[in-house]
């Protein structure tokens, strides 16, 4: 009896400590998920301000390119 006591002891921690494993890995996986989001948002906003940044600069002119449209 006390052999079958003992191993459902071992059992219930060896449980336990696959819940706690499992939570853990959940935790992991929601923060993932979390900076994954924000990763998305954040280049999402660069893309916006590149574009923006493409219009600014294609309104300036190089020397060369008046010259060229110049002669």
């Amino acid at each position: 009896m006390d052999n079958i006591s003992s191993h459902l002891s071992d059992q219930s921690a060896s449980v336990n400590q696959i819940k706690e494993s499992v939570e853990q890995v959940s935790a992991v996986i929601q923060s993932n998920s979390a900076t994954s989001e924000e990763s998305a948002a954040a280049s999402e906003e660069l893309t916006g301000q590149s574009y923006a940044m493409n219009e600014l600069i294609s309104k300036f002119k190089l020397r060369s390119q008046v010259e060229s449209v110049n002669n």
